[in-house]
């Protein structure tokens, strides 16, 4: 048993074990001064401070040969963006500033923000910034309120820029009131630091318009000009200087834009010689219009807000491209223009529409709803497997293109259509025999197992193929022929006149150079079958799958259709002419049906997409079906209620709408009539949607965003204003960046006093290593892991003691 003062050893022991235990649970730090100095040199490379890159890097080279043992340092540059030169290092060595960064503008908010992140923890911190402070992008002042937590000893040296003679084409204000036709007053501001002489151009859309011979002032300058135009309406005002003595000619442009209530323009998409009626009848209606194929058409989000409408002209889904298809999805969803699809043998299911982003939009589904009565069909593909298909032409292996367009173009049968494949060449085989519905698994499964091996024999599977056709029982038989070369040239006359007999069909498919073309659309023509020529391996998917769909005579109506009346659309309320084809489709639940066929299907149809519409129009417009209609005197005022229905509806001056570019600072206002909830705003360089959001109301009515150009060039600004009433007003503005603020020849001296006077400026003779550190940083350590080690030691102690008490107290 313990005495009473060994047991009081042993109470102490414990109850310091036990508070150090409790001490662990709470933050104790320790504070002392960081050893350790990192330095960062921020220099400034933007095209304002370029001439004194040379002098700057050498001054911090200079600095690196004094720097002491603990002494750490980072080189950061910046322009736009800012980026790390040479990262954290105590290495001394030689220093080259080559980082790509754009030059083109100065944000010392992001190179602030960036630099003060790259500090390590624990260490006394000095940022070094190389800079002329004349920031265009960003806000020094939100940079600065983080600067001022930080326990950062902040050094600047000034970079001031070498004086030019230079003139500046600074802005070019447009009246306030502009109308068609009319003479205009415009005043070009002009800066200078020289008194000289020089002319002024302006231009209208790129054509000039007008020169004039100025002497300008050194300071700001101010000329009015007056324009006309004749009757040539232009959208976009373009000036420039030209001056004696000008040593900078970057800064001698200004744009500004116009905006005249309804001043439609329609973008017309599809080949010449089917969209010259389209063509026709819109320049009818005294509508501005550009025309281009589809091919052609290279077209971002920017460039088709000019159109309040687009019309495809019988277009082919593969011949738009997703760049372009996203392009009009964008303009009609969120900038309420307006689609109109003309029909015709390369439109909507022929035109490979089905799943396509196109489709989404339009009124009507590309494929004819299943419950629809339909003749069924039976189909067999004969499919050259010779030697030769194994050849390519830059794509893929002939065969192999053939097999996948088989695979796809089936995808169209319905469950009571047959299908059979057939594959030859010095013999045939059954590769899909001829059956009901034989399933898309069945068919890929089997049709990719088809390999290319001997020569070309036509004959023996084409007579395969008609007695197996003979004995069917549908109601359409249809074989579709493909192949690359020469067959036999005799014993086609009695197989042919037979398969005349009994209603079975023939299409070629020529592939590439070799097919002997002429034979096989002999063969086709007999039969009243179509026959198609592929130049290149990869037309085949798409002639396939167009051939299908036109033989299945499920899509392709080739017959005398007396459109039926079929809404409150007073263009259409009288008697109107016959049309002889047109191509299914199916309405979309939410669309609005004005014209149909006898069975029932669109021939005109509308919706709403997003904020604007879409309409189709089945049958075609190049006269092949629609003859009458072109030649029917009522058709310019029924061309005129559908273009005029379609249309973007555009707002003009129901809102104060005031923008105000500095730099690269955009700053937009409106004054939005009463009972507006929001506005949204859009802002898009060229197809890049750079900031989509809700501008921020300031006050009743008011509501205000600012906004960074960071490129030159046109910007375009959308704008919704969406009311209490559920009343939408959309607004179209541009806005262009003609040259890097870089080239501004204002110097801003306010903005420099603003930010040199939270730095202490040094000059060439400092040593910055060497300069004193007015702001220390301290490290903190907490004192948890020390209690905690304290407390185990204790309670070890405490467990040997109990156990070797009489030895050790003996």
């Amino acid at each position: 048993m313990l005495d009473i003062k060994s047991r009081n050893r042993w109470i102490l022991l414990r109850i310091a074990a036990i508070a150090c235990l409790i001490f662990s649970l709470f933050y104790i730090p320790i504070t002392r001064e960081s050893s350790d100095t990192c330095t960062i040199f921020l220099v400034d490379r933007s095209l304002s401070a370029l001439e004194h890159e040379n002098a700057v890097q050498a001054y911090v080279n200079k600095q690196i040969e004094t720097k002491g043992k603990k002494d750490t340092y980072t080189i950061i540059s910046f322009g736009k963006d800012a980026m790390i030169e040479v990262p954290s290092t105590r290495e001394k060595k030689e220093v080259i500033f080559n980082t790509k960064i754009d030059s083109n503008f100065t944000n010392l908010e992001n190179a602030l923000n960036f630099a003060v992140t790259c500090f390590p923890d624990n260490t006394q911190k000095r940022l070094v910034l190389f800079t002329d402070a004349e920031e265009n992008i960003g806000n020094y002042r939100e940079a600065a309120f983080r600067l001022a937590k930080e326990d950062i000893n902040l050094l600047a040296y000034s970079l001031k820029r070498k004086e030019k003679t230079d003139v500046q084409f600074t802005k070019l204000q447009l009246p306030a009131s502009i109308y068609e036709n009319g003479d205009m007053f415009i005043v070009a501001e002009i800066e200078a630091n020289y008194r000289g002489e020089g002319i002024i151009n302006i231009y209208g859309d790129g054509e000039k318009i007008v020169s004039k011979a100025i002497d300008f002032a050194e300071g700001s300058n101010s000329y009015e000009i007056k324009l006309d135009t004749g009757n040539n309406f232009v959208k976009k005002i373009t000036g420039e200087i030209i001056a004696v003595g000008d040593e900078n000619p970057q800064n001698n442009r200004a744009t500004a834009y116009i905006y005249l209530e309804d001043r439609p323009k329609v973008l017309i998409i599809g080949e010449k010689n089917q969209a010259k009626n389209v063509v026709s009848l819109t320049r009818s209606l005294g509508i501005d219009i550009d025309t281009i194929t589809a091919r052609e058409a290279n077209y971002t989000i920017e460039d088709l807000s000019e159109y309040g409408q687009i019309i495809l002209v019988n277009v082919a889904h593969d011949a738009i491209g997703k760049s372009l298809e996203d392009a009009i999805e964008y303009c009609v969803r969120q900038l309420g223009s307006g689609l109109l699809v003309i029909g015709g043998e390369n439109s909507f299911a022929l035109g490979g529409y089905k799943g396509t982003l196109l489709e989404k939009m339009l009124p009507v589904d590309s494929l004819i709803k299943a419950d629809k009565e339909k003749a069924s069909m039976g189909l067999i593909v004969v499919v050259d497997a010779s030697g030769s298909m194994e050849d390519g032409d830059g794509h893929e292996k002939k065969l192999e293109l053939a097999k996948h367009s088989i695979v796809n173009s089936t995808k169209i049968l319905d469950e009571e259509d047959y299908l059979g494949v057939m594959a030859f060449s010095d013999t045939f085989e059954w590769i899909v025999p001829y059956e009901k519905s034989p399933g898309h698994f069945k068919i890929e499964a089997n049709v990719s197992k088809i390999s290319a091996r001997g020569g070309t024999l036509i004959l023996p599977a084409i007579k395969e193929a008609m007695e197996t056709l003979k004995n069917s029982d549908t109601k359409i038989n249809h074989i579709v022929l493909m192949t690359d070369g020469e067959g036999e040239k005799e014993g086609y006359d009695g197989l042919l006149r037979e398969m005349e007999e009994e209603g079975i069909t023939l299409s070629t498919i020529a592939i590439g150079v070799d097919a002997d073309k002429r034979f096989l659309e002999e063969l086709s023509n007999a039969t009243g079958g179509r026959s198609y020529f592929a130049e290149n391996a990869a037309e085949i998917p798409k002639l396939l799958t167009e051939e299908n769909y036109v033989a299945s005579r499920k899509y392709v109506n080739e017959r005398e259709i007396l459109p039926q009346y079929s809404g409150n659309n007073n263009s259409f309320s009288g008697s109107m002419p016959n049309l002889y084809g047109y191509v299914s489709t199916t309405l979309k639940e939410g669309s609005h049906l004005i014209l149909a066929t006898d069975l029932g299907e669109p021939l005109l149809a509308e919706r709403n997409y997003g904020l604007g519409r879409t309409m189709v129009w089945t049958s075609d417009l190049e006269g092949k079906w629609s003859d009458q209609w072109i030649d029917w005197e009522e058709m310019t005022v029924v061309w005129r209620e559908m273009v005029n229905t379609n249309i973007r509806q555009q707002s003009f001056n129901e809102d104060e709408i005031e923008m105000d570019l500095e730099g690269g600072n955009l700053h937009l206002r409106i004054k939005a009539k009463e009972g507006a909830e929001n506005v949204r705003l859009e802002h898009i360089y060229g197809s890049a949607i750079k900031f989509d959001r809700r501008m921020r109301q300031t006050s009743k009515g008011i509501f205000e965003e600012n906004l960074y150009l960071e490129a030159v060039g046109e910007y375009l600004l959308n704008i919704h204003i969406n009311s209490e009433d559920g009343e939408s007003r959309n607004y179209r503005r541009k806005v262009a960046l003609d040259y890097s603020p870089e080239h501004d020849m204002r110097l801003q001296e306010d903005k420099r006093l603003e930010v040199f006077k939270d730095f202490t400026l040094i000059d060439n003779s400092t040593e910055v290593f060497k300069h004193p550190l007015s702001i220390k940083t301290r490290s903190y350590r907490d004192l948890k892991d020390i209690f905690l080690t304290l407390a185990i030691i204790f309670f070890i102690s405490d467990l040997w003691l109990r156990k070797n008490w009489r030895r050790f107290w003996a």
